[in-house]
């Protein structure tokens, strides 16, 4: 016998995939008298098959082109899988941060915000979240990020995963540092040449008879 899949040619010129089986049957002596030949047309099948790969290649082609990071987290923590632009963020290769979790390059002040969010994910309270936090690069330096988590469920008894988005967005936290000791600075020069006017109008105030005289001499000053 013989089992496995070939194509035919239909009336119309197509070529339709089949699982083909084929038997061979012999008489007492062991000579072939005959062949069946059992043929199951599986281009559904094939088409869906193609379908996923397309739709595979697809979702690889968006996952490690995407301009943001990308990765899929284990419910332990455990990084399944990341894209470039996520170990370009973080200064690792693949082979090694996959061999890290979640926990072991974020910030210690930034741990307990982001486990009980992914806690709430599990337990379904929300769809998804998104924080500030920081982590760690591979040379120790901070990067701050903005993370979008959800959670995806699979099917069978494949464990569920969490979905993250990352954003770098050390840069506008350093510009948002920046202004805060701009504003700061600003406010402390304001509130010194407000305390000089006051002073300046008290003074004037004491040596003036009248509002006239007043308004003349603290111009002056």
């Amino acid at each position: 016998s013989w089992m496995g899949d070939v194509a035919i040619i239909d009336s119309d010129g197509r070529e339709l995939p089949m699982s083909h089986a084929i038997v061979a049957h012999r008489d007492t002596t062991g000579a072939v008298e005959y062949f069946s030949s059992i043929g199951i047309d599986i281009s559904g099948e094939k088409a869906t098959e193609a379908a996923l790969k397309e739709s595979e290649l697809r979702f690889r082609g968006t996952f490690e082109n995407a301009a943001v990071g990308m990765a899929h987290i284990a419910l332990s923590g455990r990084w399944l899988r990341v894209n470039e632009r996520l170990l370009d963020i973080l200064g690792y290769g693949r082979a090694e941060l996959v061999q890290t979790t979640l926990q072991d390059i974020t910030h210690p002040d930034d741990i307990k915000s982001d486990l009980e969010m992914l806690q709430k994910l599990r337990d379904k309270l929300i769809e998804s979240y998104s924080l500030q936090k920081r982590y760690f690069r591979k040379d120790h330096s901070l990067v701050w990020v903005e993370t979008t988590v959800s959670m995806q469920a699979t099917a069978g008894q494949s464990e569920p995963y969490f979905i993250s988005i990352v954003e770098d967005i050390t840069k506008r936290k350093e510009a948002e540092q920046r202004q805060r000791l701009l504003l700061s600075e600003l406010n402390h020069r304001v509130k010194n040449t407000l305390a000089m006017i006051q002073s300046i109008a008290n003074q004037t105030m004491r040596q003036s008879k009248d509002a006239r005289t007043f308004v003349s001499r603290f111009t002056g000053r």
